[in-house]
């Protein structure tokens, strides 16, 4: 019989906040509550209208019952809420202010992380921002006896020292029973930054997927009528790439004047001026989206193309295959341990030309995308889906016990 330990998962910022973290953090919780473990979520905000430091400190407290998961929301009052509410005012912008506000979230963090993690056997912190409260859930697992794992959901491509290469991340590394790194490359930077290799997995994420909305209905309420679909599916910010497609659209319509490019996801500041400066009706942009209408989305593509320039796995590609369609991404070192170019996706260079060739060489071949988006759905329920997800997890929280009680 497998063993089920029971566990607090850390998740400074939770759903219904829609980054890819917060949704996918949520769906682990609710696969591991329906393979018999007892989880609970501790966060310090559930929205994304605001910064991870200022939301926490705009936010209330309250626990709220995500179908069989318990989620805590535990915010600063008082006098603290005032002073850290100052302080993430200034955060961005103040560096040497920084500290202070570190040491009241990492106080204020460990003292709810410890209360409502005290009978569980173990504290799993999943990284989205605030580096305070993982190191809150690290003191709280060492006070309660407990192991400590962490997901760090590194980007690898940021300046060397800083982010997830800094001294203080490389440190959370070292101190952790078992780190869980998204991809094998991941897995490697991480140990070439101090991660012991003993101690550090691969587990990904798998797709969100859900009953689609009628595709006919979708494309007919959107005017998309019955012309080929491109579809950006993901931030609206650079790291995500929308502006690659949007500035391969030219050549893309020399080739091809009668493509829709169907760009669905939270907007920024910067894509609302991009947009608004474009008036074609080709372009489609969608930033509030039910999960049936995404999936619809999905089914209803021809392909999907989201440039990413940083990803730490690229959920967005498995719910892709999910549909059979075939993906086209950017060539950087995360991608190539996630999809196989011309297996079951397509690399392309970080210019708008490549782009727009390798999408205009896939809408000429109907063919190719069949066998492409076949490929990848064999590749997703080979290495991706839940259920060896959640037996993945059970491993390492196995191995954490283990090696917590030989320490």
């Amino acid at each position: 019989m497998t063993f089920k330990p029971s566990a607090t998962l850390v998740v400074p910022r939770f759903w219904p906040a829609r980054g890819g973290s917060e949704l996918h953090s949520r769906e682990l919780a609710q696969a591991l509550i329906a393979a018999g473990h007892t989880v609970n979520v501790v966060c310090h905000s559930s929205t994304d209208e605001f910064s991870p430091e200022l939301a926490l400190t705009r936010q209330i407290s309250g626990k709220q019952q995500d179908g069989p998961c318990p989620v805590h929301r535990v915010c600063p009052t008082g006098l603290r809420r005032n002073v850290m509410g100052w302080l993430a005012e200034r955060h961005a912008t103040v560096r040497p202010l920084r500290p202070l506000f570190d040491f009241l979230l990492r106080k204020f963090s460990k003292r709810a992380i410890a209360h409502h993690a005290r009978d569980r056997q173990l504290i799993h912190s999943i990284y989205n921002g605030l580096t305070s409260a993982t190191e809150a859930a690290l003191m709280a697992a060492r006070e309660q006896d407990v192991p400590f794992i962490w997901s760090p959901l590194a980007n690898t491509d940021l300046p060397e020292g800083q982010g997830w290469s800094s001294p203080r991340f490389c440190k959370l590394y070292q101190q952790a029973d078992a780190l869980i790194a998204l991809t094998q490359h991941e897995k490697d930077w991480l140990e070439a930054h101090g991660a012991p290799a003993e101690r550090t997995f691969v587990c990904p994420m798998g797709p969100m997927v859900s009953a689609p909305s009628s595709t006919a209905e979708f494309r007919n309420i959107h005017q998309l009528d019955d012309n080929p679909v491109v579809l950006f599916l993901g931030r609206h910010d650079e790291a995500k790439g929308y502006h690659l497609l949007l500035n391969s659209a030219r050549d893309l319509w020399l080739a091809h004047p009668d493509v829709q490019l169907l760009f669905i996801g939270p907007q920024t500041e910067e894509s609302r001026k991009r947009f608004a400066a474009i008036k074609d009706p080709r372009i489609t942009v969608i930033e509030d989206i039910s999960q049936a209408d995404k999936n619809a989305a999905l089914a209803a593509a021809d392909l999907l193309c989201v440039p990413s320039i940083r990803e730490s796995l690229g959920v967005v590609y498995l719910e892709a295959w999910h549909y059979h369609k075939p993906v086209v991404a950017l060539d950087i070192p995360v991608l190539r341990s996630v999809i196989a170019d011309g297996q079951d996706g397509v690399l392309c260079k970080a210019d708008g030309s490549d782009l727009a060739l390798k999408v205009s060489n896939l809408l000429d071949n109907a063919a190719e995308r069949r066998l492409l988006g076949a490929a990848g759905r064999q590749t997703l329920d080979k290495q991706y889906s839940w259920a060896s997800i959640v037996q993945k997890h059970q491993e390492i929280y196995s191995f954490a016990l283990k090696h917590k009680e030989q320490a």
